[in-house]
């Protein structure tokens, strides 16, 4: 999940780990890197909001082959709006 703090603590999908936009622009995949991810992750869900924010995620990470970086078309609103499920801290 790539919004800021207050969005991702006001709701997001179970599981998700939140990472900003902003250290993924600063940091690219070592931002990733960072997170310990399994060897065995071939891809990563980049959702925000609308799903604009994932995308910019999504393009600054392609250049990480190691991985598939794939933007959730819609982003926490289509979320919601499609009954899934939503985890708050």
């Amino acid at each position: 999940d790539v919004r800021e703090p207050e969005e991702f603590a006001a709701g997001h999908a179970p599981d998700a780990i939140h990472l900003p936009l902003g250290r993924i622009r600063a940091q690219a995949a070592s931002a990733i890197d960072a997170l310990a991810l399994p060897d065995t992750v071939e891809e990563v869900l980049l959702i925000c909001r609308s799903g604009m924010r994932s995308r910019v995620a999504q393009d600054v990470l392609s250049k990480d082959a190691r991985r598939r970086y794939v933007n959730v078309h819609g982003g926490m609103t289509a979320w919601v709006a499609n009954g899934l499920p939503v985890a708050k801290q």
